[in-house]
């Protein structure tokens, strides 16, 4: 449905975009993923054509809308946008904002698509009301359905839920899936919150410096990063120094890990290993000893911040029924499926993944 390829988009000497590429397929939705400045925002407008791309082509159902020498005109995409402030009429009723862009289709037909939406979502008993008496969630929503109401081919949403609390963001992310899956319409949304893409994406892509660095599924995203900037921006983790051994092994202080890697690491390579937080467990069993530093209470779980011995840090999530004593001596074992290895260029013990010490690292192996 949806095809970028060697996008180029610059303002005046800078560069926001440089070869982007991405396909979206039909019915999927996906979600560009990236800190602010990144380009995010400017590939929606690219593809809805409130800009030109200074080289590449972008694609809609197979047709060509936009290169460097001709763009078709928005109206004409049949692209529809929801955008972060929702920009509702606040002089029209829910249901005339709705109907807003059905103002050429038959008055039947119209009403019908206004109640068909008013329906899916929930706000039936609110189509006489006005913009003022909602809720922020409510005024998302209605958004939504204004920008559904013309069946368009591909929607575009711009940090949508960013106006709201956390709780409520996550929540009406799964909402806005439901609906955009009920109209099996394709879409791609923009977001710098991580829960919020994971609630809502089929596919996730992660943007930096105007590049998209990877384009995966959540599970692939967070799981298999393809470098180093990604296993950081995903997710949490800490990275635990290790050496790579023969017989595709890599030696950890928490013991060794069997991994299956390319040729460009050989015996005796110095490492980083990613260390997601559900990778360990506690276990008084094991030889390893840890001490918990620091504690986060996140309702079902903890989220243990762990000393080694060796002075290195990573993180640990544990049943908060069962919490355990800070600076207290405690058995840790790994429990990973996915061991991600990125060559250490420098040397000296790597903190936790929030730590950004000041060294470089080549891209990584996804093992």
């Amino acid at each position: 449905m949806l095809t970028l390829e060697q996008v180029t988009k610059r303002f005046g000497t800078h560069t926001v975009l440089r070869d982007f590429s991405l396909t979206l397929d039909a019915g999927m939705i996906g979600c560009l993923l990236g800190p602010s400045g990144s380009g995010k925002t400017t590939v929606l407008r690219l593809i809805a054509g409130f800009d030109t791309p200074d080289a590449g082509t972008i694609a809609i159902d197979g047709t060509p809308v936009a290169d460097a020498r001709r763009a078709l005109e928005p109206h004409r995409r049949r692209v529809g946008m929801v955008f972060q402030d929702h920009a509702l009429f606040p002089h029209l009723t829910v249901a005339e904002n709705i109907a807003f862009g059905l103002r050429h289709w038959r008055t039947e037909e119209r009403k019908a698509r206004v109640q068909a939406l008013l329906s899916l979502i929930d706000l039936g008993a609110a189509a006489h009301k006005y913009p003022h008496e909602l809720s922020g969630g409510q005024q998302q929503r209605v958004a939504l359905a204004r920008a559904l109401a013309p069946r368009p081919r591909l929607l575009l949403l711009d940090e949508p839920f960013s106006n709201l609390d956390s709780m409520l963001r996550e929540r009406l992310a799964m909402e806005v899936r439901r609906i955009l899956k009920h109209e099996a319409v394709t879409a791609l949304l923009v977001t710098h919150d991580q829960f919020e893409a994971f609630a809502i994406a089929d596919r996730l892509g992660v943007v930096t410096n105007g590049q998209l660095v990877q384009w995966d599924t959540p599970y692939g995203l967070y799981h298999q990063p393809q470098n180093r900037f990604v296993a950081e921006f995903v997710g949490e983790g800490a990275f635990l120094p290790g050496t790579f051994e023969a017989r595709r092994q890599v030696r950890t202080e928490l013991g060794t890990l069997p991994c299956l890697t390319d040729t460009t690491l050989s015996p005796g390579d110095a490492v980083d290993v990613l260390l997601r937080p559900d990778d360990l467990v506690h276990d008084e069993a094991s030889p390893v000893i840890a001490r918990p530093i620091h504690a986060v209470f996140r309702g079902s779980i903890i989220r243990y911040t762990l000393r080694l011995a060796s002075g290195a840090i990573v993180l640990m999530d544990h049943p908060s029924h069962d919490p355990l004593p800070l600076e207290s001596a405690i058995g840790v074992r790994l429990d990973t499926r996915h061991v991600v290895v990125f060559r250490r260029t420098s040397a000296g013990i790597v903190g936790a993944g929030q730590n950004r010490n000041a060294r470089t690292f080549e891209p990584s192996h996804t093992l």
